[in-house]
């Protein structure tokens, strides 16, 4: 099996994130549901290494452990934390979730 190549810091810019959109509806997803990091990426305005650091900080919500090699984070923390960052600036937000 060929060894996969590492990512270049030049992944991590929001075109090559945008490049790799995977098509799904964030309002769309149930509170219950989970979300991998690609997918967190695309409605957060931060980079993969901000997004760790504040989770280290506790200035963002924390992943949950599915399998040992399995992270993700549960949709509905992660609308609670985009509402409350609204909030925080002065904006009204609607935030509807099934």
């Amino acid at each position: 099996m060929p060894k996969r190549s590492q990512p270049t810091q030049a992944d991590h810019r929001p075109e090559a994130r945008k490049a790799a959109h995977t098509g799904f509806n964030f309002d769309d997803l149930p509170d219950s549901g989970y979300m991998r990091q690609p997918q967190v990426l695309e409605v957060v305005p931060f980079s993969p290494a901000t997004m760790w650091r504040k989770i280290k900080k506790g200035e963002f919500v924390s992943p949950v452990r599915l399998s040992d090699r399995v992270t993700a984070f549960r949709v509905g923390d992660v609308r609670a934390w985009l509402k409350a960052q609204a909030e925080a600036c002065g904006v009204a937000v609607s935030v509807e979730a099934e």
